[in-house]
């Protein structure tokens, strides 16, 4: 990766769905590669815009992660865009500004339409416009900051690919019948303690397990293998 990826700054960028749209991905797990695809697209289409005779294309990788600090189903894709791009005369231009509040309603937009054609109008409509109504600023989309070079940006993806469910050291105890883990809450950094039987909590890891063939990391832009 690390030959593969320019030397430039990267920015991680995270693009995250509301709780209400978590069923269909887990209902229909192929239904995980649009998330990739449609963040990408957000990106795609700002780098677009800075210069239409340019046609700006930045290199991006991506990480589908399905699980939040609680084990819950929460899938969501981690992204790494170059701080620049390459265009049509232009080899490459710095771009380190990108406007990640002003792509919510992007994010929201795209994905929410590419769900509709999966699973059909009939079906999704009312979810839709409710969604709409209730996120009027678009879904969530965070920028963590940037990343300095294409050393670090390997190591970082890296360490997202692979970041298991939960670590070993979370699992604070287990008496054979009762499992408890810890995990600091998101909202507000507070540990939180939760027990459950074993078996829910092998249950709740194995359905972060990927199919089998499924990328999980992918690469779009001046990254795509074409």
């Amino acid at each position: 990766m690390t030959k593969k990826l320019v030397k430039s700054k990267h920015r991680h960028m995270g693009f995250t769905i509301p709780e209400e749209l978590r069923a269909y991905f887990q209902r229909d797990r192929k239904l995980l590669e649009i998330l990739p695809r449609c963040a990408t697209n957000v990106l795609k289409a700002w780098f677009l815009k800075i210069n239409k005779k340019e046609q700006f294309v930045p290199g991006i990788v991506t990480v589908i992660h399905t699980f939040g600090r609680d084990l819950k189903w929460n899938p969501h894709v981690h992204v790494l865009v170059t701080e620049g791009a390459s265009g049509k005369k232009t080899p490459w231009r710095k771009i380190n500004f990108i406007p990640y509040e002003r792509m919510r309603k992007s994010w929201q937009k795209l994905l929410l339409e590419a769900i509709e054609q999966k699973v059909g109008k009939r079906k999704f409509k009312n979810l839709k416009n409710k969604l709409y109504t209730y996120y009027s600023d678009g879904f969530y989309v965070y920028a963590k900051g940037e990343v300095k070079n294409e050393k670090a940006a390997t190591a970082y993806v890296g360490r997202y690919t692979g970041r298991p469910a939960i670590a070993d050291s979370r699992i604070i105890k287990y008496d054979g019948r009762k499992v408890t883990i810890y995990y600091q809450r998101h909202e507000d950094g507070k540990r939180v303690e939760e027990e459950m039987d074993a078996l829910e909590f092998i249950r709740k890891v194995i359905i972060h397990i990927a199919e089998k063939q499924f990328k999980m990391v992918r690469y779009y832009g001046i990254y795509a293998s074409h």
